[in-house]
């Protein structure tokens, strides 16, 4: 690292964006909350944070940066496509818990992972936090309109900024025989969706009670996914004592058929890995070239 500016600069950026990021990941519910649903963790998303600073670190030691401040926003750009590639390999692990589980009856299911899919039946749904839709299971998110003001292109920008999840006990039968599910600690992949903008005055249902709204923000903008009695699921998971439940941490609940859930994953996991490694290699080829490093 011959330029002292270069290396200032670079601590500076280490000390203040690095431990922000890992502070809010390691003390943010919500934050936690939203990685867990695309399948991935905040220690996943630490060490991805960790080697990108390690990179960084190691190309402004060998290169000699003509401009000190020109790293900062491919720099960035690295760290956000590394996590975009952690949260594409969750999707692609939950994409191989299905594709690696048997195949089995509801009525006939045995010991190993499995993947059944069936009919939601459930005696006492309960009603979802926002929209008071009956439910066996159900996902939720709030974005804020404008809260820390506008970006720098002026736009007025959405981001989310709480998501929970929930569920009651229920049966699934394909007429084979039920089996039951608790799907209360589940990773969920749900399909019935319903939005709605609201003002911070004109809040839905029991949504004051659920989370916290006190954030700040002009408009709120309320999601729920939900996983309705009668409606077809598919669970990928372990049977613990007669059921599929909490105590098995990859238990998977999703809306529709296995292979409906096979293409939306692989879908996913491609679209972001392509779009995350792409990204990647972009920044981390015009760092090389404001560092005046050579790549072999």
């Amino acid at each position: 690292m011959q330029d002292s500016y270069g290396v200032v600069l670079f601590v500076a950026f280490a000390l203040v964006f690095v431990p922000t990021l890992l502070g809010v990941l390691a003390t943010d519910d919500s934050a936690r909350d939203r990685l867990a649903s695309h399948g991935t963790s905040v220690g996943e998303v630490a060490v991805a944070v960790v080697a990108v600073t390690v990179l960084l670190a190691g190309l402004l030691w060998v290169g000699s940066p003509e401009d000190g401040g020109g790293f900062a926003s491919p720099a960035v750009g690295l760290y956000l496509s590394a996590v975009g590639l952690v949260v594409a390999l969750g999707y692609a692990r939950r994409l191989s818990w299905l594709v690696r589980a048997d195949r089995t009856a509801t009525g006939g299911v045995g010991a190993g992972r499995v993947a059944v899919t069936g009919t939601v039946e459930c005696v006492d749904p309960s009603e979802t936090p926002f929209f008071e839709r009956p439910a066996a299971a159900w996902s939720w998110a709030v974005a804020v309109k404008n809260r820390h003001g506008t970006n720098y292109e002026g736009r007025r920008a959405w981001a989310v900024e709480r998501t929970g999840v929930g569920g009651v006990p229920f049966t699934l039968d394909d007429g084979s025989g039920p089996v039951r599910v608790d799907p209360t600690e589940a990773r969920l992949e749900l399909a019935d969706e319903r939005t709605e903008d609201r003002s911070p005055g004109d809040v839905p249902g029991r949504a004051g009670t659920v989370t916290d709204l006190g954030m700040g923000g002009e408009r709120f903008r309320f999601t729920e996914r939900v996983l309705r009695p009668g409606s077809r699921a598919t669970v990928v998971g372990r049977l613990t004592d007669g059921a599929f439940g909490a105590s098995d941490e990859s238990l998977l609940v999703a809306s529709g058929t296995a292979s409906g859930l096979r293409r939306r994953l692989a879908a996913l996991a491609a679209a972001l890995g392509g779009a995350s490694l792409v990204g990647g290699w972009l920044c981390l080829r015009l760092l090389v070239t404001t560092l005046g490093v050579s790549l072999p």
